[in-house]
């Protein structure tokens, strides 16, 4: 915009220089532009006054929206900004209009330009295109007509006009005119600026988006900064307070110290005041005494002289009376005045010389009284004397009393230092619990030891690796994880970690028991390994003997292992970060330096935790294959280390009640070790096997036969906790005897060491190979004679105690399992209760009363349970032994195997028949004895019957397999024992023998069930067979899985033959 007013051109010139912006052209004001257009209006678009230039405008509209602006930003302004923003958009409307109709008056004059231009070039035209120009001729004469009408008018037509279109004109021209480059030059300006007002206004929002997360972003930093500034201060306070406490107590021990100080000080000077008072009150009493003697002296004194008044008074008295009867009697009384006058001078004769005997006693008795001052003076100075030494004396034996005390609290030291040494000297003198580990030779120690420093070395390499692969592939970036509340936490935890500062782990350790934790927590401790702070609490706490640190770590692992859904990622990270070594290496030392009879309560915590990383890691590695390597680096850690020995040691040890959690851990961990360790293949380690196998009689010979003597049937001994850990002890043996049941069996027999001397021989005399004993075989630990008083105790208990008799639950799981084979007889065990699933918890835990775990009967009093767990114990141990069947005969009263049928209820004879009837069968089978016994305590049918009906429904082809095996054991036994050939002998023929020789199959060399067998080979069929498939523990008492089909037909036999008898 120029400063001054331009003219119109002329109409017949044509401008040479055309500017399409706004501000060439003069407009009218319209009545929707108001007072802002108006008051623009007068200044700008008059030809008689100069122009305001736009820089000038736009400074004052600067100016003012600035000053507006100020005023609002003012707090102490209470303006209402919704006023002055309804003002500007009215104001922006107007401004709007005004460009608007400077568009149209824009469009106008080019309009008139071209049509100038269109008249000057009229001569110059075709008549084929005269047609189109006429035609826009008529549109601009409409055009200029409708302009001439005013700026709405021309508006309002030119948004009504429809202008033909190129495609539809008839003729079409490629003449391009001045004013048509004009138009679109025009044109394209109008587009550049909206488009560059669009651009505007996007910047604009986008500036107002990018304000608005600043102003949202300092928010959240000034918060954030405060919470930081509060947990500092928190944090500070609290130091600050610990602080104080601390030399509060110190001033409070100050305190105690002077006031003890001052009460010895005051004892002192109490003493001395009060032999002070005595000496006083010793002096104060001489005097009392000597002042009575003279008070006593004095009233002597005043009686004699009234005793002299009174006599004088008396003798006047009768003289008086004399007188007066002279006078008056003077001649009647002559004689009788001579006679009296003699009377008088003989009476005062005899008073003269009354009185001087008592002046001369009197004199006498002055002179006593004078001498026993004197002396009584003397022996007052003279026990002033002596209180005076003894003054003396006391301060001397005050200072000798002083010395002697000192003396005597050196003498107290020495005694201390003595006793310190000679409790030092007991303590090495002591038994400690790694005396009572399984011996190892020089070699397997040293090879112990060069194990243990190359697990440690790799544990450590292979947990740092993967600890930072785990962040590498964490979906979660540390910035997230850092807003857990365990960050705060555990970098409390982390920096206390040392003997000095393990008092201040507990308030984190407790803070960690009771949060309720997330998944971003969980994510937290395995992210940035807190388990490894949690391990190095655990170690640190054992070294300081701090049982409760101790305790409330391990309680939060066992919470973080628990988790239903972050249990198992938690249990392995643990296990591949190595913590599980620094734990195992933990509960080595603390056993290598604990005595017995002590405190185990760390020997506990790490037990609990090894064992539950090895139950969780186990149980999750039977579904998921990729979890097998996991589980067999926990179980090598703990090989190396010796964790086993450990747990032999702790059940040979554990008597005491508060020990009995100690043994179901230890018990726990050999339970899940075997389950694993049964299920490979490979040779077993017969030292290691009578390792477990002997420290688990102990155990149960210790509680069973407690002081040397078996159970009575009133003895109340057996606890809630001692029954959990009796069938957690019968099915671990168990679990032995179905792995390895001819060693199992060979570790009782008494003077031999190997029970399979017989069946070597009977290899040899074959001309078959000699098994070899192995280097590391031991003597027998355990005797017949134990076993029988550890079973006939049992039973005497169980005699005692029917009415406390639990009921199992239905084992719906095995009823599953089996599916239509299985036998209605044992669906009636099953719905009976034959076992319990897997191990009960430890009584007297979070989750249970504490008082009903000692009460017989109670919810965790497992009774039936362990019974039926130890008459299938029973049954393994006499399955095909002649020598252990013998011991079931043994007994003065009543032999064992008929004690065990006098106490069992009758429901063990007709629906849980399935529980005892294959145990009964094993002890009589080629047992006469045995046989007889049960003969008199039960009906030999019912056995028969219960072996008929299971042997019925069998395949002919194992019948075929079941007679023929039949024959090979009897020939075998025939041929090793000779008191077998010749009882059979004696008996005749065989019932197996008389079978028709037509129902067998003929025999071939190729067959498989032709092959020769013996009873060390069917023990290893049965093992081999109960290892090859996970069954259900209910599953396990069925008749085929306790007594191979081998061995029906003799049983049947033999059962038949007693019933003829």
């Amino acid at each position: 915009m120029s400063e001054s007013g331009r003219n119109d051109p002329p109409e017949d010139s044509v401008p040479t220089n055309v500017d399409n912006s706004d501000i060439e052209y003069h407009y009218l004001r319209t009545p929707k532009q108001g007072n802002f257009a108006g008051g623009n209006n007068s200044g700008l678009n008059t030809s008689d006054h100069n122009a305001i230039s736009s820089f000038l405008l736009i400074g004052k509209l600067k100016s003012v929206v600035y000053e507006v602006l100020y005023n609002l930003e003012n707090h102490g302004n209470l303006h209402d900004i919704d006023e002055f923003i309804a003002v500007t958009e009215d104001c922006l409307k107007a401004l709007k209009t005004v460009k608007v109709e400077r568009r149209i008056e824009a469009r106008r004059m080019n309009l008139s330009m071209r049509i100038q231009v269109n008249s000057s070039m009229n001569a110059l035209t075709t008549p084929s295109n005269r047609e189109l120009d006429d035609a826009l001729g008529d549109t601009v004469r409409t055009s200029a007509a409708m302009v001439s009408q005013g700026p709405q008018n021309y508006k309002a037509a030119l948004l009504r006009q429809k202008l033909p279109s190129p495609k539809h004109s008839p003729a079409r021209t490629d003449v391009q005119t001045r004013g048509d480059v004009e138009a679109a030059r025009y044109a394209s300006a109008l587009r550049a600026e909206e488009r560059q007002r669009q651009a505007e206004e996007r910047r604009f929002d986008i500036l107002q988006e990018i304000k608005q997360k600043s102003e949202v972003a300092d928010a959240r930093s000034l918060r954030a900064k405060a919470r930081r500034v509060e947990a500092e201060a928190r944090q500070r306070m609290e130091t600050l307070d610990r602080m104080d406490n601390g030399v509060r107590r110190a001033e409070e021990a100050r305190r105690q110290t002077r006031e003890k100080a001052q009460r010895a000080h005051s004892r002192v000077e109490q003493v001395l005041l009060t032999k002070e008072l005595l000496q006083q009150n010793k002096a104060l009493l001489l005097d009392k005494k000597m002042s009575d003697v003279e008070h006593n002296q004095e009233q002597m004194r005043g009686k004699l002289q009234k005793q002299a008044l009174e006599r004088q008074e008396a003798v006047r008295a009768a003289a008086e009376r004399r007188r007066n009867l002279s006078q008056e009697r003077q001649e009647k009384q002559q004689q009788r005045e001579q006679h009296r006058v003699d009377n008088l001078r003989r009476i005062d004769e005899q008073k003269k010389v009354d009185q001087e005997v008592k002046q001369q006693k009197a004199r006498e008795w002055e002179k006593k009284v004078q001498q026993h001052h004197v002396d009584t003076t003397a022996e007052a100075e003279a026990q002033i004397r002596k209180t005076e030494e003894k003054f003396q004396q006391s301060a001397q034996l005050l200072e000798e009393q002083r010395e002697k005390r000192q003396q005597k609290l050196e003498r107290q030291e020495q005694k201390l230092r003595e006793a310190k040494e000679r409790r030092d000297k007991e303590l090495e003198a002591r038994v400690m619990l790694e005396e009572m580990m399984p011996r190892m030779s020089e070699q397997e120690a040293e090879q112990q030891a060069s194990r243990m420093s190359r697990l440690s070395i790799t544990t450590v390499h292979h947990g740092k690796v993967f600890v930072d692969t785990y962040q590498k592939m964490s979906t979660q970036s540390a910035k997230d994880l850092n807003r857990s509340r365990l960050r705060v936490v555990f970098s409390r935890l982390s920096s206390a970690v040392t003997a000095a500062l393990l008092m201040q782990c507990k308030h984190p350790l407790s803070e960690l028991t009771t949060l309720s934790l997330g998944d971003m927590d969980y994510e937290y401790v395995r992210y940035f390994n807190a388990f490894d702070t949690l391990a190095k609490v655990l170690v640190e706490a054992r070294k300081a003997r701090d049982f409760g640190t101790m305790r409330q770590t391990s309680d939060v692992l066992l919470s973080l292992f628990v988790h239903e859904k972050e249990g198992r990622e938690n249990v392995v990270y643990f296990i591949k970060s190595g913590c599980t070594a620094s734990l195992s290496t933990c509960l080595r030392d603390e056993a290598r330096s604990l005595p017995l009879k002590h405190n185990t309560e760390a020997l506990r915590c790490a037990m609990e935790v090894l064992g539950m990383c090895l139950e969780k890691i186990s149980a999750e590695a039977q579904g998921a294959a990729k979890l097998i390597p996991v589980r067999d680096q926990l179980l090598n850690e703990m090989e190396v280390v010796g964790v086993d020995r450990v747990c032999v040691a702790v059940l040979q040890t554990c008597t005491e009640e508060e020990e009995l959690y100690l043994a179901y851990t230890a018990l726990c961990i050999i339970y899940t070790e075997l389950s694993v360790i049964t299920r490979r293949k490979g040779e077993v380690k017969r030292h290691w096997f009578q390792q477990i196998t002997t420290s688990l009689f102990t155990l149960l010979q210790n509680m069973l036969t407690p002081n040397g003597s078996p159970l009575r049937e009133c003895d109340v001994s057996l606890s809630g906790e001692r029954v959990t850990i009796l069938f957690c002890l019968f099915r671990t043996l168990n679990t032995l005897a179905r792995w390895q049941l001819t060693k199992f069996q060979e570790l009782l027999h008494d003077g031999s060491t190997d029970a399979g001397a017989a069946v070597d021989a009977a290899q040899e005399r074959k001309g078959e190979i000699k098994r070899t004993v192995s280097a590391d075989s031991l003597p027998a630990l355990i005797t017949r004679t134990e076993l029988f008083h550890v079973l006939s105790g049992f039973f005497m208990f169980i005699h005692g105690h029917l009415e406390e008799l639990e009921t199992i639950p239905p084992s719906e799981d095995a009823a599953g399992t089996t599916g239509k084979n299985i036998r209605s007889s044992f669906e009636e065990a099953l719905q009976f209760g034959v076992t319990l699933n897997g191990f009960p918890p430890f009584p007297c835990g979070n989750d249970c009363d504490p008082g009903d775990s000692h009460r017989l009967g109670g919810k965790h009093y497992h009774l039936r349970a362990a019974l039926h767990e130890c008459i299938l114990l029973v049954g393994y141990l006499c399955f095909d032994d002649a020598l252990l069947q013998d011991m079931m005969g043994w007994g003065r009263k009543k032999p064992l195997i008929g004690m065990m049928l006098n106490v069992l209820p009758i429901a063990y004879f007709s629906n849980a028949r399935h529980i005892l009837f294959p145990t009964i069968l094993s002890a009589i089978l080629q047992n006469n004895r045995n046989s007889m016994i049960v003969r008199e305590e039960m009906s030999l049918a019912e056995l028969l019957q219960f072996i008929l009906q299971e042997y019925d429904p069998l395949t002919k082809r194992a019948k075929m397999y079941a007679q023929e095996h039949h024959k090979q054991l009897v020939a075998h036994k025939m041929e090793t024992d000779p008191r077998f050939a010749l009882m059979v002998k004696l008996q005749g023929k065989s019932w197996a023998d008389m079978v028709d020789d037509d129902d067998l199959p003929p025999a071939t060399p190729h067959s498989s069930e032709t092959t020769s067998t013996t009873p060390a080979v069917e023990k290893e069929k049965l093992c081999k067979g109960l290892r090859a498939t996970s069954l259900n523990p209910s599953n396990y008492f069925k008749l085929e899985r306790r007594l191979p089909i081998s061995y029906w037909p003799a049983a049947i036999e033999q059962l038949e033959r007693l019933r003829q008898l």
